[in-house]
């Protein structure tokens, strides 16, 4: 089901995050080989973000409701 999808995962910005998405991105390349996985940092385009902050304080904050301006961010 995943197998040929591009997935991106933006973990909270602490250390349990980043842990917990290297362990998201192992699952999903043994379970769908085939998907290509990111890990995306939210600091790379909200470099004043809060500890433990996540996505959901990256839309908040910025006031937006479309997912695709935060990956022209962290993609550009």
């Amino acid at each position: 089901m995943l197998d040929g999808k591009r997935i991106i995962i933006l973990p909270d910005n602490d250390k349990a995050g980043d842990l917990f998405a290297g362990r998201v991105v192992a699952l999903i390349r043994e379970h769908a080989p085939a998907a290509t996985v990111e890990i995306k940092q939210l600091k790379d385009a909200w470099p004043e973000i809060p500890e433990k902050g996540d996505a959901f304080d990256w839309r908040r904050v910025f006031e937006l409701t479309e997912q695709n301006i935060l990956l022209e961010q962290l993609d550009s």
